[in-house]
């Protein structure tokens, strides 16, 4: 049994089982491996496609072809989706990449012995090993652009998966009558995916890393009469002014052979600064790098901190460091600069950026 229940989102696609009735017919309706789907789901009240999207599936569930095969469940809920996540063998979402935030609802199926089948988007393109589950289309590990007939290769990758993959593998009989390498797979998925996507994980890292800094910090400003906020309140007022006094005169980078870097030999950069009204110690210059597929980059862009190597008797400040290219590709890179303070929460708070 396959589900199907989200929002009827446009994006989302719960149609896109439905592309090909012939074939969708052809397989729900195998004489030795039968498939039931199950829709559920709700449409906002103002998303007119959406309700399109039901009064589809609807459509097709009174089909002669689908009764008995197909079903829609109506007014859905946490206690239907409890039921669902529960009951099916096997949850699909494909939804249009790139649009999937989460895509939470694979995830909740996990726990329940679920396989999951989905587009590489959202929480599965972190989620999927190769072998705790199957993917729509390509394997996406970054942002690409889809091909404009997305929709059409999806359908057919998502019906020869079923035909050809997924449904022999249910059917997959040993002798007592087990699903062995679908069982062997389902224990793959929840070993590989419930310890990482699971509300308690998710609510320690939001106490590591949020409200645990969060409190530190509150305490921080709070002492002495709220003395280290006072400070910084005057700092921060003062500093936009100071650093639009700061120059960034030029930027070198040698170790680049005509547009070509190489790998494992360092790019060494340096940059020349004129401070203004900023001392040294106030002034933050990073190399930004990353490495690059089509229009995004591959992985969060990596931040190189340039050291102050010197200065000049006109006041002129030298800053310089060395970064090394691992993997051969496309990478794209810039110099920033931004004002420093040790008592800011986060070197960007103050907005401030130039850019070389």
């Amino acid at each position: 049994m396959i589900g199907i229940a989200r929002r009827f989102a446009p994006y989302k696609r719960a149609d896109l089982i439905l592309t090909d009735l012939e074939r969708l017919d052809r397989i729900v309706n195998h004489p030795h491996r039968p498939v039931h789907l199950v829709f559920a789901g709700k449409a906002h009240p103002n998303d007119g496609l959406g309700k399109n999207l039901v009064e589809k599936v609807l459509k097709v569930c009174r089909d002669e072809r689908f009764r008995g095969r197909i079903f829609f469940l109506e007014n859905y809920d946490i206690r239907v989706a409890r039921h669902l996540v529960q009951g099916v063998d096997l949850w699909l979402n494909n939804p249009r990449r790139p649009l999937e935030a989460s895509g939470t609802s694979g995830i909740k199926v996990v726990i329940n012995g679920v396989l999951n089948m989905s587009v590489s988007d959202g929480w599965w393109v972190e989620g999927y090993n190769g072998s705790n589950g199957w993917t729509i289309g390509p394997v996406v590990r970054g942002y690409e652009e889809p091909p404009p007939d997305t929709d059409a290769e999806d359908a057919q990758s998502l019906y020869s998966l079923l035909e050809n993959t997924v449904i022999p593998a249910y059917y997959d009989r040993d002798t007592a009558g087990l699903p062995t390498k679908w069982l062997a797979m389902v224990k793959q998925s929840m070993q590989s995916l419930t310890p990482q996507f699971n509300t308690d994980r998710m609510l320690q890292e939001y106490l590591r890393d949020m409200y645990g800094p969060a409190s530190q910090r509150e305490c921080e400003l709070a002492a002495d009469d709220y003395a280290l906020a006072r400070r910084l309140a005057e700092w921060k007022s003062k500093v936009p002014m100071r650093f639009s006094s700061l120059k960034l005169i030029d930027v070198s980078v040698e170790g680049i052979h005509g547009d070509t870097v190489i790998v494992d030999q360092p790019l060494r950069v340096s940059a020349r600064i004129d401070p203004g009204k900023l001392a040294p110690e106030e002034i933050l210059v990073e190399m930004v790098i990353g490495h690059r597929n089509g229009h995004d980059f591959i992985r969060r862009p990596e931040t190189v901190p340039l050291e102050l190597s010197g200065e000049s008797a006109e006041g002129i400040l030298n800053f310089a460091a060395e970064y090394i290219v691992k993997e051969n590709g496309m990478y794209s890179y810039g110099i920033r600069v931004i004002p420093r303070h040790p008592d800011l929460a986060s070197k960007l708070e103050t907005g401030l950026i130039l850019w070389g």
